[in-house]
């Protein structure tokens, strides 16, 4: 069973018509290769993730790893999250991962392309109730409307 709860504060959703340029990157991505392991995360894309998910130290498992789905701690040395898949798309990344504890959701980040400035950011942070099978499936939810996206949410 799995639960999503969101502070009645989190109202704010971006409208899914405001997503259509970032959508339009993934545009015929035929060959999506997909990292299942966070140290093969490049750096930068990780340190990006790494200031969204504000913790004192940055853990979370692979896919398929032993974690902490839920409130109750197994094992207090596994991570609350867990990677399902991040994958890079006309050199914007997009991770997909759960987070346990109290309730448990799954996450989107989507960190920019290096551009000129060589530098990454933030693009667009979401989350939701249900697991998205693959980048196809994360553009439909979250044109659908059915991520919530807003900074206040805990990554």
């Amino acid at each position: 069973m799995v639960f999503f709860s969101v502070p009645s504060f989190v109202l704010a959703q971006i409208p899914p018509q405001s997503l259509a340029p970032l959508f339009h990157q993934f545009e015929g991505a035929s060959a999506v290769t997909y990292i299942r392991k966070v140290a093969d995360i490049p750096g930068p894309a990780l340190d990006v993730a790494k200031t969204v998910i504000k913790t004192k130290d940055f853990a979370m498992a692979d896919a398929g790893q032993k974690w902490n789905a839920t409130d109750v701690v197994e094992d207090i040395n596994l991570p609350f999250r867990r990677l399902i898949w991040c994958t890079v798309v006309n050199d914007v990344y997009v991770m997909h991962y759960e987070l346990g504890g109290v309730g448990h959701s799954f996450h989107f980040l989507v960190v920019s392309s290096a551009g000129k400035t060589g530098k990454r950011s933030l693009t667009w942070v979401a989350a939701g109730p249900q697991n998205a099978l693959d980048l196809r499936d994360f553009a439909e939810q979250a044109q659908a409307g059915k991520l919530i996206s807003d900074s206040r949410i805990g990554h």
